[in-house]
């Protein structure tokens, strides 16, 4: 099938999506490559479901950009397991000294 025939087949399935009432998205101003790409990569990963390979793409894009507070978040994480260590060593430092100390007779 050449690539003018698949385009007008991509068309045909999106106005019968329309028509259908089946949630439809259209982007236009793609460059050439990269909407090659974008197909491809659908077509190889997700079996041709463009949905779902935008989900895909969208879910790692929000991954990878940061919200501000994950500097918070790893600092609060870091101190929590300090917190933990020196319950544990204070815990370990308590029990020593409740332990009552043998006599020595003789």
């Amino acid at each position: 099938m050449t690539d003018e025939k698949k385009e007008v087949t991509e068309k045909l399935l999106n106005i019968r999506n329309r028509i259908t009432g089946e949630p439809a998205l259209s982007i236009s101003r793609i460059p050439e490559k990269t909407r090659k790409d974008f197909i491809n990569f659908a077509k190889n990963e997700f079996c041709s479901d463009r949905g779902m390979c935008l989900k895909f793409l969208l879910d790692n894009y929000q991954g990878l950009i940061t919200t501000g507070v994950e500097h918070i978040e790893l600092e609060l994480s870091v101190q929590h397991e300090r917190q933990n260590e020196f319950d544990e060593r204070l815990s370990k430092l308590e029990t020593k000294e409740e332990k009552p100390k043998k006599k020595r007779l003789g």
